[in-house]
């Protein structure tokens, strides 16, 4: 015997165990840049490419940048509604808000599989102490009353134009999802504390300690949906929603005017649902493609020129996402300058309340 241990051999089995989380991302990542790439060729099919950037050039830079910067306090907004639907005594300054905001926005912009709003609200859990189960309530309120408005401005549009009848169908399956979803936050935000229940399993043994957690983390999922509970901070969250909205309605009429588009504004709002709609759709980073077919499919209505057309498309797309990743990797910077989160970050927060 020579004294030495023999080498322990891994089992193939095991090593060669495919990883499902990684396999599932490649997945997703796949299929959004499979759905991007068929959407940009429908986009572009049978245009001349070459005729693009010269109507690029001739449009008017100045309304595209008076767009953006219409676009930018849309956001600050959107910001401003998220401070509102974040619980007493909790404090998320509409600062750090916007912050965390833009931060999520770049996320999604440069990177696959939409993690802009994990990004977000991780941001925003370690900067200011929130849990992330409450950020997560307040966020779901958001998306569904984001939903909510797009697909009641479009079904609205039914009254002053014509829409196809699956469209406008579909609009009003999507604003019953929407309100549905809402009605069963408010019901969930008005029920008993969930802390209790969570109370309930404490104890020994697995089970009962995933049973405390779970509770645990409904509990602060409910506490997320505080606003929900009265008329006043509702009213706060949807005026403030509503404003975002004309506002992004307004920049993206400049920009049509800023290519000489003849869209009336009816056709503005229509664009506006389109796109945004047409994010939920999986796509690769920006949502390059499903962007630009959107912005086809509407302003085929009215634009007979489809070179025309997508130089829009290109242009808004691309001054959207530069908008994006520019704000979005100044607020990083600035909160990497604000220096470490302390430990439960809220004092950071409440030194900076506005």
């Amino acid at each position: 015997m020579t004294g030495h241990a023999a080498p322990k051999v891994r089992s193939p089995s095991v090593s060669a165990r495919p990883n499902s989380r990684k396999l599932t991302a490649l997945g997703r990542v796949g299929a959004g840049l499979g759905v991007s790439a068929v959407a940009f060729y429908l986009s572009g099919r049978g245009a001349d490419w070459t005729a693009i950037p010269g109507y690029i050039g001739r449009a008017d830079w100045l309304l595209i940048a008076a767009g953006a910067a219409v676009l930018l306090v849309s956001l600050g907004l959107f910001a401003a509604r998220w401070r509102a639907l974040i619980p007493e005594p909790a404090v998320l300054p509409t600062r750090r808000a916007f912050s965390c905001l833009m931060v999520g926005y770049l996320v999604n912009t440069v990177l696959p599989l939409r993690l802009g709003d994990a990004a977000r609200l991780g941001l925003a859990s370690r900067r200011c102490g929130l849990g992330l189960s409450l950020l997560a309530g307040a966020l779901a309120v958001e998306r569904l009353m984001d939903l909510a408005i797009l697909a009641a401005a479009g079904v609205g549009l039914g009254l002053v134009m014509t829409t196809p009848r699956l469209l406008g169908s579909g609009l009003v399956f999507v604003l019953g999802l929407a309100l549905a979803g809402l009605a069963a936050l408010w019901v969930l935000a008005l029920t008993g504390d969930w802390l209790d229940h969570a109370k309930v399993g404490a104890g020994r043994g697995r089970r009962a300690v995933a049973a405390a957690w779970a509770g645990r983390q409904l509990a602060g999922f409910q506490q997320g949906l505080w606003a929900l509970r009265g008329p006043a901070r509702v009213g706060q969250a949807g005026g403030l929603s509503a404003l975002a909205w004309v506002g992004i309605a307004l920049a993206t009429g400049l920009w049509t005017r800023a290519f000489g588009l003849p869209v009336p504004w009816y056709g503005v709002v229509l664009l506006v649902v389109a796109v945004n709609l047409g994010a939920i759709l999986p796509s690769a980073p920006a949502g390059v493609g499903i962007y630009h077919l959107a912005v086809i499919l509407v302003l085929t209505t009215w634009v007979a020129d489809r070179e025309l057309a997508l130089a829009y498309a290109v242009s808004s797309h691309g001054v959207n996402s530069a908008l994006n990743i520019v704000a979005g990797l100044g607020c990083l910077l600035a909160e990497g300058a604000a220096g470490p989160a302390s430990p439960s970050g809220a004092a950071q927060c409440s030194r900076n309340p506005g």
